[in-house]
């Protein structure tokens, strides 16, 4: 299944952030509904519209374009490598875990699953190896019985995490050209993965080659993104244009996903960074749902899909809101919350250079 993984990192206060994320939850959501009923993908409002785009996959790119641009500058800015590796460890471990164990013995068991039958030592590996929990019986019938299938990109995004070390060694000015290449490469190599032999999203080190291609390649989108940010001037007319370009080439599927990352993460971006921050993403600064939201609302709607026999896609999408947040708001207060230190004072650079350019935000007046 494609669905998403978060943008797992919290982006501060003065930004918009919080509310793309909180509304690519929600598309993950909406997306989900129909194919989880009947394995119908076609259902998707987006592809009916389009033919080709699934709205679950652009709110996955979305997540990865916010998650490159964030994470990224969180590498370049840790004052030391083990502290970048505990703040990513500390935001992605604590609530996978608590969704993980939570998959398993509550909906697992309510599903029709017996936890007696759980495989202690492959559960444990595939917990540690952020995995999908599996338990024998659960959500048997219905057309996509994971228990929680949308953690599967979770594994991906921390990967994502440890490549952001290296490219903070190319994010200076001087190294850019170093950074072009990467993102060159991986152009090339998105365009031809499904030529290449995959490997199974079981993979608990490098997960599927097709996947890993297009989530890295999504990803260092987004870091660009942060790169040139002194250079990439965020204006009005300059959203305009990308909407108009990334609406048009959404019907064109060899371009569609590729358009969305660039022309999608310009509005992304603008959004997030000129516009001023709303009430929603100040809010979400400080309670933040939005990777509860993804967690927890797969085995919830697999669930009430489950209970309802032949429940409408729009019931469905309103059962599962106020379910998936209320779970939302017990993992963040409950879990992730305390394993999140204080916002501290800026602090010297992993990687300090003297040509290092301005880190104020990517921000220009409105046209």
């Amino acid at each position: 299944m494609n669905a998403l993984a978060p943008a797992v990192t919290r982006g501060g206060s003065g930004n918009n952030f919080g509310t793309l994320r909180i509304a690519f939850a929600l598309l993950v959501i909406i997306g989900h509904a129909p194919e989880l009923i009947d394995g119908n993908r076609e259902r998707d409002f987006l592809v009916r519209m389009t033919g080709n785009a699934f709205s679950g996959d652009l709110a996955v790119d979305g997540f990865f374009l916010i998650s490159g641009y964030l994470i990224t500058k969180s590498a370049g800015s840790s004052r030391s490598l083990t502290g970048y590796i505990g703040k990513r460890i500390a935001r992605i471990y604590p609530g996978f875990i608590a969704a993980f164990i939570v998959s398993l013995l509550l909906f697992g068991t309510l599903s029709g699953g017996s936890i007696s039958d759980v495989p202690v030592v492959k559960s444990a590996v595939k917990l540690f190896s952020l995995g999908l929990p599996v338990l024998p019986g659960s959500f048997a019938g219905l057309p996509h019985p994971d228990l929680n299938g949308s953690m599967w990109t979770i594994s991906y995004e921390f990967r994502c995490y440890l490549l952001a070390i290296g490219i903070a060694f190319i994010s200076t000015k001087a190294r850019r050209p170093y950074f072009l290449a990467v993102i060159t490469g991986f152009s090339v190599l998105y365009f031809y993965r499904d030529a290449l032999p995959d490997i199974p999203h079981g993979s608990a080190i490098f997960g599927g080659s097709a996947a890993t291609i297009r989530l890295t390649f999504i990803f260092l989108v987004g870091s660009a993104y942060y790169i040139w940010r002194d250079v990439i001037f965020l204006t009005r007319r300059g959203a305009v244009v990308a909407l108009t370009a990334c609406t048009a080439f959404l019907f064109v599927p060899p371009l569609a996903e590729p358009a969305f990352a660039i022309f999608g993460g310009y509005l992304i971006f603008w959004y997030a960074l000129a516009r001023p921050a709303n009430p929603l993403s100040r809010w979400i600064d400080r309670t933040d749902p939005t990777y509860g939201v993804y967690l927890y609302a797969w085995p919830i709607q697999n669930l009430i899909i489950q209970t309802i026999p032949n429940v409408m896609p729009l019931t469905l999408i309103a059962l599962t809101l106020p379910i998936a947040f209320c779970f939302a708001l017990l993992s963040w207060h409950c879990v992730e919350r305390s394993f999140l230190r204080p916002k501290s004072r800026p602090f010297p650079e992993l990687l300090s250079n003297p040509d290092r350019y301005s880190t104020a935000p990517m921000h220009r007046p409105r046209l």
